[in-house]
């Protein structure tokens, strides 16, 4: 029995000529394999899982995660985009119809693992869950992982899932080339918010897509790079900002840890059990620990509380700290910075090399900040559930 037909039409990517979306889909819904893991329940569920967690929920002004009054992103926008990006790219390169949906697939399925509120529920299982379980996950959903054997066993998709699929060790450098390297995941991501948040005008997205492609043979074959360092300074310099400023601002480290606080609490208490964390939307486990623990909720969404940034090693001159409940949050996060190829007429080579700004901020980073930043939340009364010293 065939099942209704996939009619994808991203709400960055729309705006993209280059993209035919008409062709786009047709691949999919030609191939009655492809069009059913499209179509699949596991792959549906991400749409009820935040990209940005908690942030999705914050209300007060200082959350730019609420894109100007556009819905928050979810993990299923972002999987369908990296496909677009992995069918995009592909298409330059004028590669096989096989090899293109082959990337799509890959794409598609990169955050297939994710549980609910992303990487906040990993507080609770004290590991980079989705990462630690991607094949257990997968294999627990029947519909797919039936697919994706299917798949498999027909030679002209050359997937193979162990390589490919179940373990995060793909050869797609489109997809999972390793940090500071472009990938469709990190261009999507940083596309896609930064877009939405203002940080990049449509005009840039356009453009930085046009001047960004696969690299066809060589020591780095299959990897992205820009043929222009013009826009590859505009895409790190914007995406510094978005990740440094943004994502590992202030708003978004304290409301993310105060959040994986309460549910590692919830967890402990048998409040919120591991089979909701995997199997339950972000809004029911939100509903769950707001009927239980409204007050803490209250205090996190809302931002009730205040913050002060300082180094590890200046913590001690704060003595006004002995009068005040307060938690503190050493920060470790990873700055989500990319250091991109550039494609010249003699050889390729990082920015970094050829961008004395982009070494020096990513030298700052590395030895200034990384690992060495303590954030301290100041409550109004003391607290239960958040840890207070």
């Amino acid at each position: 029995m065939s099942i209704e037909d996939v009619r994808i039409k991203d709400r960055i990517y729309k705006n993209v000529n280059t993209i035919n979306f008409d062709n786009f889909n047709k691949l999919i819904n030609d191939d009655e394999l492809l069009k059913q893991v499209y179509q699949s329940k596991a792959i549906k569920r991400l749409d009820y899982i935040y990209q940005q967690g908690i942030m999705a929920k914050l209300n007060t002004r200082s959350n730019t995660v609420q894109y100007n009054g556009h819905k928050p992103i979810t993990r299923y926008e972002h999987s369908i985009g990296c496909s677009i990006l992995a069918y995009y790219f592909c298409m330059k390169a004028k590669l096989s119809e096989y090899e293109i949906k082959k990337q799509m697939l890959i794409g598609l399925l990169h955050d297939i693992s994710h549980v609910a509120f992303s990487h906040v529920a990993d507080v609770v299982f004290k590991e980079q869950y989705h990462e630690k379980h991607r094949e257990e996950i997968i294999k627990k959903n029947e519909e797919l992982y039936d697919l994706l054997l299917k798949i498999e066993k027909l030679p002209k998709y050359n997937i193979i899932l162990e390589r490919d699929i179940l373990h995060d060790e793909s050869d797609s450098q489109l997809i999972k080339a390793k940090s500071p390297h472009l990938n469709c995941d990190r261009i999507d991501y940083f596309l896609r918010d930064g877009y939405l948040m203002g940080v990049f005008s449509m005009l840039e997205v356009l453009k930085i897509l046009d001047h960004i492609n696969l690299i066809p043979d060589g020591e780095h074959k299959g990897k992205l790079s820009f043929d222009s360092k013009e826009y590859a300074k505009i895409f790190f310099d914007r995406t510094f900002v978005i990740a440094g400023d943004i994502w590992n601002g202030c708003c978004n480290i304290v409301s993310t840890n105060l959040f994986a606080q309460l549910l590692l609490y919830a967890h402990n208490k048998e409040k919120i059990k591991k089979d909701d964390l995997i199997n339950k939307k972000d809004d029911e486990i939100f509903e769950l620990l707001n009927n239980e623990y409204s007050d803490e909720i209250n205090i996190i969404i809302n931002q009730m509380y205040s913050t002060i940034t300082r180094r590890k090693t200046d913590i001690d001159k704060l003595t006004f700290l002995e009068k005040v409940p307060y938690f503190i949050y050493y920060n470790n996060d990873k700055l989500r910075v990319v250091d991109p190829l550039i494609v010249t007429k003699d050889n390729i080579t990082p920015l970094s090399k050829i961008s004395k700004k982009t070494s020096g901020l990513k030298e700052m980073y590395d030895k200034d900040i990384k690992n060495n930043l303590a954030y301290i939340i100041i409550f109004d009364k003391k607290q239960n559930i958040f840890e207070t010293k």
